[in-house]
C-alpha cells in the first residue's frame, strides 16, 4: 500500500464515500418498502421497478467500490470495528455484506 492510503484527508474522504452510499441503500431500502402489493404488482408497477432496479445498481456500485481496493476494504472493516456489537447499523451492514 503506498502512504496516502494513510493519510488524514484520504480516509476522510473514504468514510464519506461509504457513508454516502450505505445512506442511499437504506433510503431505498425503505421507501421499497412503503409498497403495499398491489402498488407493486399493479398500481404502481413501473414506479416500483424503477425503484428496484435503482437501489440494485446503488448495490452493486457499493460491492465494486469495497472491491476496487484494498483501502477501502480496511476503511468499511474500520468503521464495522467502531460499531458496537448490536449498532444497528452494524447488523444491516453485515447482513448487507453476507
Amino acid at each position: 500500500m503506498d502512504s496516502k492510503s494513510y493519510t488524514p484527508g484520504n480516509r476522510d474522504i473514504l468514510y464519506k464515500k461509504i457513508f454516502l452510499s450505505i445512506s442511499e441503500i437504506k433510503y431505498l431500502e425503505r421507501e421499497i418498502k412503503k409498497f403495499s402489493w398491489l402498488e407493486r404488482t399493479l398500481l404502481r408497477k413501473k414506479e416500483f421497478s424503477t425503484m428496484q432496479y435503482h437501489k440494485n445498481k446503488c448495490d452493486s456500485n457499493f460491492f465494486r467500490f469495497i472491491n476496487s481496493g484494498q483501502d477501502n476494504q480496511n476503511t468499511l472493516i474500520h468503521i464495522l470495528e467502531q460499531l458496537p456489537e448490536n449498532h444497528p447499523d452494524r447488523t444491516w451492514l453485515t447482513g448487507f455484506l453476507l
